[in-house]
């Protein structure tokens, strides 16, 4: 079983809005974690995903956004 570790360090107490985008583009994924103040760690489960280039797109109760380039071999 594979699963993506996700640590996140947060200056609040907050939602997270998690989506997966795949290779071609498609949401796979879109997880909503609550973070405590401090160290958060989660995982997300990966055994369904094809090998390639995924997106991990994310974003915060209070704004703040990114995006992660992930390879699943």
């Amino acid at each position: 079983e594979s699963q993506l570790s996700i640590n996140i360090k947060s200056k609040y107490a907050q939602q997270l809005q998690v989506s997966l985008m795949d290779p071609m583009g498609r949401q796979t994924e879109a997880l909503t974690y609550n973070l405590n103040y401090g160290e958060n760690l989660f995982q997300l489960p990966a055994e369904r995903w094809a090998p390639g280039i995924y997106f991990l797109n994310w974003e915060s109760a209070n704004g703040e956004k990114g995006t992660i380039k992930l390879l699943k071999k």
